[in-house]
């Protein structure tokens, strides 16, 4: 049996929800040829990193969907990782398209992916299409309110702060709204292959918290948006009867 194509996921660094040290990347010897061949001083990075003030780890600003760090090593660093990640899937597509397959990426919500070095306006320019996990319903790796929670806490305990941080980069006042569904939708629209929200319509005890409202809300925010076409997440066999049902009458 043939394939139409693949379906790229884990395609990034850590999160803050695997840790501190996780969450700042890979320094093996080819990441850190990387860094060093972009003139970022590893030394001085690891001196940063040792410092009990780490207020220097968070941006100042969100363009497109990208990070912006006030220090120019932390910002140079960012941007180095998601080199590293557009590289290596630009390698794996250029070898799929290479035997006639369409190449499809999953990736963190917008408002979290540039912090696992997953660029997505670069990383469109090699991809059929995108997905974007924007599950704000979801307590588990990769769900919106819990990456905020793992990244305040993570942060806190390296002496850096930054509860509300996302909430005035993003001009929000809640991460799971449906404002912040929008402005993450918009932030990747000038992506360079078709984007699709990737939304849960499952439900799942203490982990997954969909409900029908939830369903409704999130299809009538994405076609407002113009991005009508989605990618019904994640668990299909759990609890969804009447999701699809609602959806469909749509």
């Amino acid at each position: 049996m043939g394939f139409d194509g693949v379906f790229l996921d884990k395609i990034r660094f850590s999160s803050f929800g695997n840790g501190f040290e996780a969450a700042m990347g890979c320094f093996c010897e080819r990441c850190g040829e990387r860094y060093q061949k972009s003139g970022i001083d590893m030394n001085e990075f690891s001196k940063r990193m040792k410092l009990t003030d780490k207020s220097f780890l968070l941006p100042d600003a969100v363009e497109n969907g990208r990070y912006r760090f006030a220090d120019p090593l932390i910002d140079k660093v960012y941007e180095v990782r998601s080199e590293i990640i557009t590289d290596a899937v630009n390698d794996l597509a250029g070898h799929f398209r290479g035997l006639g397959m369409k190449v499809g990426l999953d990736v963190y919500a917008p408002m979290f992916s540039y912090w696992v070095g997953q660029d997505i306006g670069a990383l469109s320019e090699n991809a059929d299409f995108i997905k974007t996990m924007l599950y704000r319903v979801t307590q588990a790796p990769a769900g919106i309110p819990y990456e905020a929670a793992c990244m305040v806490r993570q942060l806190r305990l390296r002496g850096c702060e930054s509860e509300g941080v996302l909430q005035r980069l993003w001009n929000i006042g809640d991460l799971c709204s449906p404002e912040s569904l929008r402005r993450q939708i918009k932030a990747v629209s000038g992506a360079r292959c078709p984007v699709y929200a990737g939304f849960e319509i499952n439900a799942k005890r203490d982990i997954c918290h969909a409900d029908l409202n939830y369903v409704l809300q999130t299809a009538e925010v994405l076609e407002r948006e113009n991005a009508g076409r989605a990618v019904l997440s994640w668990d299909v066999l759990s609890d969804t009867q009447d999701f699809l049902e609602s959806l469909a009458d749509l």
